[in-house]
Parts: C-alpha cells; structure tokens; sequence
C-alpha cells in the first residue's frame, strides 16, 4: 500500500504537466485587429449575401454593410454581384466573379458511330 501510494504520488505531477492549456470559455474570444496584413494589397469581393433587411458584403475577409470603409474606401452599394466603394470622390466597382465560371465546350460528333 506504501508503494502505491509513493508511485501514484510520483507519476502525478508528470500527469498534470502532460495535460494540453485549454482556453477558458468564459473569456472573450481575442479577434484580430482589423488593419491587419488581410486588408492590405488589392481588394477582392469573396462574397455578398442579401436578404430582405440586410446587405453584406465580404472584401478581403472582412464583413462590411453599407457605410463601412475598408482601406479609406466607403462602401456605398451592395448589388446582387458587385458593390460599389467611394474613395475619394471615384466610384470604384468589385465585381464577385470577374471571369466565366465555366468555358465553352467544343462538342463533336466525331467518334459516335450509332
């Protein structure tokens, strides 16, 4: 009994350090700054969602309503596959897909012998 009890005392402590640091839920969750290295370079329209009372477009993996500035440009238009940004008096367009999705397929009959 006087073993166990030393053995459990001694491989304890190599336990508890073994155990992953979990995050505690009751803390906020910490969120990056807004001007970080995403934001900067070209802007590109990833996604736009509309509902009946909301319009929400997603530019460099930022969520941005109508009024929101990104890079000192204003939104000022979110449409069904564009918006619009103001930036200092130019209208600038970002269009959701800037080339065809898909191609043209050449389709021949050659090869079909029925």
């Amino acid at each position: 009994m006087k073993y166990c009890l030393l053995l459990l005392l001694f491989l304890l402590p190599m336990y508890s350090a073994a155990e992953p640091v979990f995050r505690d839920p009751t803390q906020p969750l910490v969120l990056p700054d807004k001007t970080s290295e995403k934001t900067q370079g070209p802007l590109a329209l990833q996604a736009i969602f509309i509902s009946s009372n909301r319009r929400i477009a997603i530019i460099n993996d930022e969520l941005l309503k109508i009024g929101d500035e990104i890079q000192a440009q204003r939104l000022i238009a979110i449409e069904s596959n564009f918006v619009i940004l103001d930036n200092a008096g130019e209208k600038v367009v970002l269009y959701l897909v800037m080339q065809p999705v898909k191609k043209p397929l050449n389709v021949t009959n050659e090869g079909n012998n029925q």
